[in-house]
C-alpha cells in the first residue's frame, strides 16, 4: 500500500517483532492483576493501597526505557550487535520468566519477598525494552534511510498484534481453565508464553534479518529522547495524543475488567469473552472509518473521538449504578480506542520533519505510555481521594471511577488544545510527497 520493497517490508517486520511482544507483556500484566493482588499480598482484600502499589512497580519499567535506550546507544556501537541483541533477548526472557514463576503465599517474615521480586523484573524488563527500542530504530536508520517516515506505521502495527495477542490467550486461559485453577496456579502461563515468545523472536531475527553492514558498527547512535531538545512544541503535543490513546486503551483492557470483576462482580470468563468480541467489532468499525481516513482530515476526525471520549467515560462511570450501560460502554470505549490508533499516528506523523519522524513518532508514544497511561492508575486514585477527602462515606469503588473520570478530562482539554495548536507546527504535505516518490519509485521498478 505504501510502495515499498520487498526487502523493506521485510526490515520494518523483523524490528516490529518487539513491539509485538513490549505491548503483549503490557496487556498480560494488567490482565493478571486480578491474581496478582490476591497471591502477592497475601489475602483477598481490595484496597487503593495495594492497588497504587502493584502499579507503582508496573511503572518503574517504564521509566527504566530512557536509561535501556542510553546503554544501548553506548554499547552497540562498539559491541558485535548479534551478542547485543543476545543479551537484550535474555534479560527479556529471564524478567518475563521471573513474573510467572513468582513466589506466592509466603510467610508473613518475608512478605516483602514477592513485590521485591516483581520490582527487580520489571527493572530489567524496562531496560531490555528500552534498548529493544533503541534497536529497532537504529536497524530501520540503516535499512530504510529512504523510507523511515512510514516505518513507524508499520512498528507500531506491532503493538496492535501484541495487544490482539495478549486479548487471545486471556480468553483461551479463561475458556480452558477454571477460576480456582487461574488463582491457583494458570495465572503464570501467560508470562512464561511470553518468556517462549521473546526467545522466538530472537530466533526469528537471527534466522531471518540482514545482518548490519560492518560501515555501520563504530557509528554515532544519538539516544532518542535527545530528540526533545530540538522539537520540545511537537513533541509535547505528540506525547498528549500517544497518552491519550494508551490512557484509552489502558482503561479498555485493565481497568474495564478490573472494575467489571471487583466492583460488578463479573466472572473473568465473561469478561474475557466480552473484551475478545468488543475488540473484533470495535477494529471492524475503525477499518471502515480508516477507509475515509487521510492524513489531512485525520485531525478533524481525531477532534470528534477526542470530545465522544469523555461522554463515553462517563457512561461508564454511571455502569457502577446502572449495569444495562456496561456493554455498550466497552463497546463504545472499544471503538474509540481503535480510532484512537489508527488517527493519532497520522496526526503524529505530521509533526515531525521526516529525517526524524520515526524517531519522534516512536519516543512520543513511549512517554505518551510513560507520563500518561503508565500514572494513569496512581493520580486518577490520588485525584479521587482529593476530590472526596471531605466526604468519607464514599466507597473505594465511587474514589476509582471518579478519579479516572477527572483524569480522563485533563487529557482531553489538554489534546484539544493540543489539536488547536496543530496547524502551527504539522505539515502533511511532506509526507504526501514521500509518499508519491516511493509509490513512483516502486512502479519503476515493477
Amino acid at each position: 500500500m505504501l510502495g515499498l520493497s520487498p526487502r523493506e517490508r521485510k526490515a520494518i517486520f523483523m524490528a516490529s517483532l518487539g513491539s509485538v511482544l513490549e505491548f503483549y507483556d503490557f496487556i498480560v500484566f494488567g490482565f493478571m492483576t486480578n491474581y496478582f493482588i490476591k497471591d502477592i499480598f497475601g489475602n483477598n482484600s481490595l484496597n487503593n493501597n495495594n492497588i497504587l502499589i502493584l502499579y507503582s512497580i508496573f511503572i518503574i519499567g517504564y521509566i527504566m526505557h530512557p536509561l535501556g535506550m542510553h546503554l544501548y546507544s553506548k554499547i552497540a556501537p562498539v559491541q558485535d550487535l548479534r551478542l547485543v541483541d543476545g543479551g537484550i533477548t535474555l534479560m527479556l526472557v529471564i524478567s518475563t520468566l521471573t513474573m510467572g514463576l513468582i513466589p506466592t503465599h509466603v510467610t508473613s517474615s518475608i512478605w516483602w519477598m514477592p513485590l521485591l521480586t516483581l520490582g527487580a523484573a520489571r527493572v530489567i524488563q524496562g531496560l531490555a525494552c528500552g534498548a529493544e527500542m533503541q534497536a529497532e530504530l537504529d536497524h530501520i536508520k540503516i535499512k530504510l534511510p529512504q523510507s523511515m517516515s512510514f516505518a513507524a506505521l508499520g512498528i507500531l502495527a506491532g503493538n496492535e498484534i501484541g495487544q490482539f495477542l495478549a486479548i487471545v490467550v486471556n480468553r483461551i486461559l479463561n475458556y480452558g481453565f477454571s477460576p480456582s485453577q487461574i488463582q491457583e496456579y494458570a495465572w503464570r502461563l501467560p508470562f512464561i508464553f511470553g518468556a517462549i515468545l521473546a526467545l522466538l523472536i530472537y530466533l526469528v531475527r537471527l534466522k531471518f534479518a540482514e545482518p548490519v553492514d560492518k560501515e555501520h558498527c563504530h557509528r554515532n547512535i544519538i539516544p532518542v529522547y535527545k530528540l526533545f531538545n530540538y522539537y520540545p512544541s511537537q513533541t509535547f503535543i505528540a506525547i498528549g495524543l500517544a497518552g491519550l490513546r494508551g490512557a484509552v486503551m489502558l482503561l479498555y483492557l485493565i481497568f474495564i475488567p478490573f472494575t467489571m470483576h471487583h466492583f460488578l462482580n463479573y466472572s473473568l470468563l465473561n469478561i474475557s469473552r466480552v473484551i475478545f468480541i468488543t475488540s473484533i467489532l470495535g477494529a471492524i468499525a475503525a477499518y471502515l472509518i480508516n477507509r475515509f481516513c487521510s492524513f489531512h482530515n485525520a485531525p478533524r476526525q481525531l477532534f470528534i473521538c477526542v470530545t465522544l471520549l469523555f461522554p463515553g467515560i462517563i457512561l461508564w462511570a454511571m455502569s457502577f449504578h446502572y449495569n444495562k450501560f456496561v456493554y455498550i460502554t466497552i463497546l463504545a470505549i472499544s471503538t474509540l480506542s481503535s480510532c484512537f490508533t489508527l488517527l493519532v499516528q497520522r496526526v503524529m506523523a505530521g509533526l515531525f520533519p521526516s529525517a526524524v519522524r520515526l524517531a519522534g513518532m516512536s519516543f512520543a508514544n513511549q512517554q505518551g505510555y510513560i507520563f500518561c497511561a503508565g500514572f494513569m492508575p496512581l493520580i486518577s486514585i490520588a485525584l479521587g481521594h482529593l476530590l472526596l477527602s471531605s466526604h468519607l462515606y464514599f466507597s473505594h469503588h465511587l474514589v476509582f471511577y471518579i478519579g479516572i473520570v477527572f483524569y480522563i478530562l485533563i487529557l482531553v482539554i489538554f489534546n484539544i488544545y493540543g489539536l488547536y495548536r496543530l496547524p502551527h507546527y504539522a505539515n502533511y504535505t511532506d509526507i504526501h510527497q514521500i509518499r508519491q516518490k516511493i509509490l513512483a519509485k516502486h512502479k519503476a521498478a515493477n
